[in-house]
This record gives C-alpha cells, structure tokens and sequence, in this order.
C-alpha cells in the first residue's frame, strides 16, 4: 500500500499484543493503548496472562479481525472513554452484536473510563483485570456498564 511505501510502517485495523496465550484481553482505541500496553508489561511479569487488542478503526468495524482475534480468550474486557447511553461503551454494542450467536465466544465486558479528559493509569487496568479473574471464577459484574478509576467520592 502507498502509505507503507511512503512511511516503512503499516497499519492494521487490528493490531494485537501479547494475546497467544491471554486469559483476558482488553480492548482498546487511541490514546489509552500506550497507558493498557504498560500493564500488560506489568502483569504478565507477574505471571498474569493479560494481552491487549487495540482498534485502529472504528468504521467500517472490524469484526472479522476482532473475532479472530478474541476468540479464544476467556474474558474480554473493552475499555472507552466513552459511553453509549444506555449499552455501554459503543465498541463494545458493536462488539457484543457481533458475538451473540456464537456458541463458542468469550465473556464480554464493559469498561468506562476517562471521561471528562481524567488521566488512564495503569493501575486502573489492574482493577479491570481483577474484575476480570472474577468472571472466569463464575462471578458477575457489580454493574453494567462497569467504570475504572472512577471517583465515587466526589458523585
């Protein structure tokens, strides 16, 4: 492609890290990735099996890549800084209708977190992965859709 000529680099509607062998994998698009990519680093250096699959497009959804890339994880956790009004995150009603009607796929979940432009820590996608361990035990989600990071405090 001529962006890759130009440029050396090529950019895949979905690219993915560290997800072979991943229990839970996140979701991500734009600016958080970097932020997700760090606790990635930080959890499988204490033995978690995190991965992470960052979406580089939004339209057309990338379904075919995403399924493929998702599948054979147990739990997926996509994480946005925005929300949907009434479903969650957008990413994840795309993601979701998607799945519905496979008999194999994995449990889907959604994350809400930065809003209002608050900073993404990695120590947030710890709580997401904590969350995460939970599903895969048989447990539930305390809420739909679930917010990372956010300062109940101050509501």
């Amino acid at each position: 492609n001529q962006f890759a000529g130009a440029f050396g680099r090529k950019y895949e509607r979905v690219s993915k890290y560290r997800t072979d062998d991943a229990d839970i994998i996140f979701v991500t698009m734009g600016s958080m990735t970097g932020t997700a990519r760090v606790a990635v680093d930080r959890m499988r250096e204490r033995g978690k099996k995190a991965g992470l699959v960052k979406i580089t497009v939004l339209r057309p959804f990338p379904f075919k890549e995403l399924k493929e890339a998702l599948v054979n994880t147990k739990v997926v956790a996509v994480t946005e800084r925005a929300i949907s009004l009434g479903y969650g995150g957008a990413i994840y009603g795309e993601l979701a209708g998607h799945f519905v009607n496979d008999a194999k796929r994995p449990v889907l979940s959604s994350f809400i977190m930065g809003l209002g432009g608050r900073d993404i820590l990695p120590e947030q996608f710890d709580e997401i992965f904590a969350k995460g361990e939970k599903l895969i035990a048989g447990g539930k989600l305390e809420e739909f859709p679930e917010w990372a990071g956010l300062n109940r405090e101050v509501l």
